[in-house]
């Protein structure tokens, strides 16, 4: 009786645990899920000339472009000591431009909320030049919702092009930990395992989450409108297209439907960078997972030449 009662303690509690993560957790994400408010390994990484461009990215006399995205950003699958991501080459791209001053923020899953309390709280009030740039993903719009910790307090993870004494290697190793931090496994995973949920699950929209983020883009956008000074340029982010996406397709497209909609006969560039990369360029997460947002080190050349190619048009 009692050699029964331990198995049935060691098999039913793993599951007893994971039922209540389940149900606590914000995101609910097939393949992160990550409750953001609570979590430190969730940072705003900022790229910048210096940490207190990071936290001020605006000069006087200088062409501002700010970059505004999730992780696609800063995370490198099969990374390789001389890979550079997006961010990173967009910064030396443009270090000894004296004429431009470049500043990319980057957080996994950034949802419109958040986009737009940055937006206000770091660049709004500028009356200077700003070329603000921002990468849409669907699943962000979806399912995310509130404002993490790590932005409401200023709690920025900063890399600086001008930062003495940072070796390759002390560079290699910080992308490395911010890689980990990006996709940081946690008890989702054992969730996922024990509910069959994997990579491919097909992620419903939350309908009230999706409709709250489409106005929070909208009223971020309307801002931007407001300042003379500002050109925004948006697109629809680069996803491989060898497996089917793990959302509904129908409702991806009536998103850019609704995007393209919206800008219409707006001052606002839109893009459709989705085919851009080869899905052989996507590969593997850390997991082993076949990922259909991040990509090797030839997907960030790529995206970043795209990119350079609109902003010089600005």
């Amino acid at each position: 009786m009692k050699k029964t009662f331990y198995i049935f303690l060691i098999y039913t509690l793993p599951l007893f645990i994971c039922m209540i993560f389940f149900f606590k957790s914000k995101t609910d994400h097939a393949d992160q899920g990550v409750e953001y408010s609570k979590n430190k390994y969730s940072h705003l990484i900022c790229y910048s000339f210096s940490t207190e461009l990071c936290k001020n990215p605006i000069k006087h006399d200088k062409k501002n472009i700010v970059l505004l995205g999730n992780s696609q950003l800063t995370a490198i699958n099969s990374l390789n000591i001389d890979d550079l991501s997006v961010c990173a080459r967009l910064i030396k791209q443009y270090e000894y431009n004296p004429n431009v001053n470049f500043t990319c923020y980057s957080l996994p899953n950034l949802n419109p909320e958040e986009i737009k309390y940055i937006y206000k709280n770091y660049l709004y009030s500028n009356e200077e030049d700003l070329s603000l740039i921002i990468p849409l993903f669907y699943d962000d719009f979806a399912r995310e919702r509130g404002i993490r910790g790590s932005i409401l307090l200023n709690n920025l993870s900063t890399f600086e092009t001008n930062k003495k004494n940072q070796t390759k290697n002390n560079y290699f190793n910080e992308i490395i930990k911010k890689n980990k931090e990006i996709i940081q496994a946690n008890l989702i995973y054992l969730r996922n395992f024990l509910f069959n949920v994997d990579e491919f699950t097909i992620r419903k929209k939350i309908p009230h989450i999706y409709k709250n983020n489409l106005n929070f883009f909208y009223e971020t956008i309307y801002l931007t409108l407001q300042k003379r000074n500002t050109q925004t340029l948006i697109y629809f982010a680069p996803m491989r297209d060898d497996y089917q996406l793990p959302f509904d397709i129908s409702d991806y497209d009536d998103f850019k439907n609704e995007i393209f909609s919206f800008v219409k006969n707006k001052n606002i560039q839109l893009e459709n960078f989705e085919k851009i990369i080869k899905s052989n360029f996507f590969g593997l997460d850390l997991n082993n997972r076949v990922d259909f947002i991040h990509f090797k080190n030839e997907g960030h050349k790529i995206l970043t030449n795209n990119i350079l190619n609109l902003s010089d048009d600005f």
